[in-house]
């Protein structure tokens, strides 16, 4: 009897703990779910994709200096410069795509890069939650200068992509979070 009570408890804790694994991942948090950051893009078969539009729940005035266009405009000197109350935290940046693609991978130069005071002196992401396609994913920005690769976990089909600041690294002198070029890449149509 107590041996057949102790595997009983043990496969239904077993059970529990895979179907809280599998909820955990459906909402975006998990080992499987988050994307991947990368010091540096490694080469692979994805394209980079034309951004259109970009929007921001708040940008510095005057919003042509420090819009959210400055994130998508090519130049890493320049960047999107959120202007809500705090450090940023909540904050997000969409860009909209021309039409529905398969991303496969972000690149994003975090902070403001025009030259090492300004990228000390402001907020730079640490932690971002990454939407697109009704799928959400969570990375860590590494706190340096240069180029990331955030690898989503598989390809997913968009024309949206939405970054929400989660948590931030701290500047120096300015409260506002920073993020200086973000590119999309996709997997080439077959």
């Amino acid at each position: 009897m107590p041996r057949a009570l102790l595997l009983a408890t043990a496969l239904s804790g077993i059970a529990l703990l895979t179907a809280l694994f599998f909820l955990v991942s459906a909402r975006g948090f998990g080992p499987f779910a988050n994307a991947i950051a990368e010091p540096s893009p490694a080469p692979g078969a994805a394209r980079s994709v034309p951004i259109i539009s970009a929007r921001a729940s708040s940008a510095l005035p005057p919003r042509s200096a420090t819009g959210p266009e400055r994130a998508v405009d090519g130049d890493t000197a320049t960047a999107w410069n959120e202007a809500a109350p705090g450090d940023g935290t909540g904050e997000w940046l969409e860009l909209e795509l021309g039409a529905p693609v398969p991303v496969a991978r972000l690149l994003i130069w975090n902070g403001w890069q025009r030259d090492d005071a300004i990228y000390a002196d402001n907020n730079r992401v640490q932690m971002l939650r990454i939407r697109a396609g009704g799928r959400a994913y969570t990375v860590r920005l590494l706190d340096r200068q240069g180029p990331l690769a955030v690898n989503l976990p598989e390809p997913v089909r968009t024309r949206r992509v939405r970054l929400q600041v989660r948590s931030v690294y701290e500047g120096e002198r300015y409260d506002d979070a920073t993020i200086s070029e973000v590119q999309i890449e996709a997997v080439p149509a077959r």
